[in-house]
């Protein structure tokens, strides 16, 4: 999490959790890869760096194929000044991953913490302690469910 000012000195956070979380409804069925491999942020206004994709009145150019914008939900500190921008389909955009391993899925003593990790990376949610299991599920039986119910385009691959 960052600390950032806007034009008039107020002080907000920057956090790209609370962006996930605070998505708009067109987003809601992404999950946190999804999302931040599919979509990239602008201003609403279309300024800014990617201004030759948008303009003032949210129209596409001529010419210039029109993608799905998505603006934040209204409690979201950018929720009047940016939106997300949808990739196309044939788009080249993949995830870094920064920070500490993942845990293998083949240590006993770990297993719910990968199972915990891949329900966070691969299952949409808004809330990670309402959305992710029930409170009477383990980190485990809820895994299993979610892989039971997942695409075959989302679920995690066996390493080979």
């Amino acid at each position: 999490m960052t600390l950032q000012a806007d034009e008039r000195g107020r002080i907000t956070t920057k956090s790209q959790l609370v962006d996930y979380c605070q998505c708009g409804d067109g987003l809601t069925d992404s999950n946190i890869i999804e999302y931040f491999v599919n979509t990239y942020e602008i201003d609403i206004d279309g300024r800014g760096e990617r201004s030759s994709i948008s303009n003032a009145n949210d129209r596409c150019r001529r010419g210039c194929p029109c993608h799905e914008r998505v603006r934040y939900l209204p409690g979201h500190p950018k929720a009047l000044t940016k939106q997300h921008i949808v990739r196309g389909a044939n788009h080249n955009t993949l995830p870094n991953f920064i920070g500490r391993y993942f845990p293998p899925r083949d240590d006993p003593d770990e297993y719910p913490l990968y199972c915990a990790c891949m329900l966070m990376l691969l299952k949409p949610w808004r809330c990670l302690e309402s959305d992710l299991k029930l409170l009477s599920q383990t980190w485990e039986s809820a895994f299993v469910d979610f892989l039971s119910t997942v695409s075959p385009k989302t679920r995690p691959h066996a390493p080979t």
